[in-house]
């Protein structure tokens, strides 16, 4: 068997889930319930995270594509990898990636949860964490990884996730117990970590519901706006994708659900390139696969289901990850990052990814070269300044580590 590399920085560890029948860890101080949540330093304002570093990254080769020619690349990209055999190179990185995990922290202690944790960040630095309570449904909030706070009685069985809304706000999501999707918004920055300025929950409204133990995506599209794009796995026996848009108005109702068609047991996956203004999905497919589909931004048509071929046989929720760069740089800037779990061979999951770029290219999966593992998903975003970075939940009560996987315009 390959050795696998290392990191220096941390033991090696081998991480699986632990969602039930666990203890809280005690924090210097104590929410409502009893409950003592946290999450991890980034840094502030435009160029303080703390994550960021200078990572090596190829430069992308510039392709100059119409809207169809990029749809037709890409096609044509995904049609090599399936003449490909996966090769599992475990000593193999996304060019970008730290190589090491740390711990996801806030007011001094590391974060646990049931399911990873999610973050969104503003134009300004300013960024908000949200998760599932360790031992608990409960719905905690931490903002700038100091403040942590609950958002009234959200009561959810899968991990919550977190947008950019508008040039300060956030707008965060839930399913609750019953599938039905609530979400909450709070447009006034320097109120964010105030429970009482944000709106309250209300349900998306028009049947937008899914199983009760799997989570939303959503993803804002472009940077300061309020125009949103959420996706799910239909409820019940329904492995169809679905997707909805919001144009913006808090006061109005999402849009009537469309099928994406498809079919996973998971849940899908969503991110916004601004390099084309194409709008990405991506799923794991009953076939083990990760699927991919784009909407070009405005057309209102999906454009239909492409394997990523190439890779293991996945079992988890895939995350996808554009940079949120408010303007269009160089492709090797706007490159994505697909991230997905398999089975691995010694009872855990190995966490793979694989870079795409603006019109669809993909690089070819790569191991995580750590050889750490999860039986939970990975999730990826990305802060005001395109880095990437992955979260997982561990196997020490729910304990929650980050990792920078890639860093835009950094090496050759």
């Amino acid at each position: 068997m390959a050795t696998r590399k290392i990191s220096s920085r941390l033991p090696r560890l081998r991480i699986t889930r632990h969602l039930h029948h666990v203890e809280v860890r005690p924090v210097r101080a104590e929410l409502a319930d009893g409950e003592v949540p946290v999450t991890a330093p980034r840094g502030t304002g435009a160029s303080g995270d703390d994550r960021e570093g200078g990572m090596d990254f190829m430069r992308a080769m510039k392709v100059l594509f119409s809207a169809n020619r990029r749809r037709l690349a890409f096609t044509a990209a995904l049609t090599v990898f399936a003449m490909l055999t996966f090769t599992g190179d475990a000593f193999a990185s996304v060019p970008g990636e730290s190589g090491y995990w740390t711990t996801e922290t806030a007011q001094g202690s590391q974060v646990y949860s049931q399911g990873p944790v999610r973050e969104a960040y503003q134009t300004n630095g300013t960024h908000l964490d949200v998760w599932r309570g360790q031992s608990n449904n409960t719905f905690w909030v931490s903002y700038g990884n100091s403040t942590i706070f609950t958002l009234g009685s959200a009561s959810t069985q899968t991990a919550p996730t977190v947008v950019a809304f508008g040039s300060g706000g956030f707008a965060v999501f839930y399913v609750g117990t019953d599938g039905t999707v609530y979400w909450n918004i709070n447009l006034i920055n320097s109120q964010i970590a105030n429970p009482n300025y944000w709106s309250g929950w209300r349900p998306a409204g028009h049947d937008i519901v899914t199983n009760p133990n799997q989570s939303v995506d959503v993803v804002q599209l472009g940077a300061s706006t309020t125009n949103l794009y959420m996706i799910w796995r239909g409820s019940g026996d329904d492995l169809a994708v679905f997707g909805s848009y919001f144009g913006g108005d808090f006061d109005s109702s999402w849009e009537a659900p469309v099928s994406l068609g498809g079919s996973t047991y998971n849940a899908p996956a969503i991110t916004f390139n601004p390099q084309t203004s194409v709008i990405w999905a991506a799923a794991t497919g009953t076939d083990g696969n990760l699927w991919l589909n784009t909407q070009d931004l405005g057309s209102g048509v999906w454009d239909g289901w492409q394997p990523v071929h190439g890779g293991p046989v996945f079992s988890t929720a895939p995350a996808i990850a554009a940079p949120t760069l408010s303007t269009a740089g160089p492709e090797a800037t706007q490159m994505m990052v697909v991230a997905d779990v398999s089975l691995g061979e010694t009872g855990g999951s190995d966490i793979f990814y694989n870079v795409i770029d603006p019109y669809g290219n993909a690089g070819g999966w790569v191991e995580d070269p750590t050889g750490w593992q999860t039986t939970s998903n990975v999730t990826l975003d990305a802060n005001q300044n395109g880095t990437i970075y992955a979260q997982l939940n561990g196997e020490n009560g729910g304990d929650d580590w980050w990792q920078q996987i890639y860093q835009p315009g950094s090496g050759s």
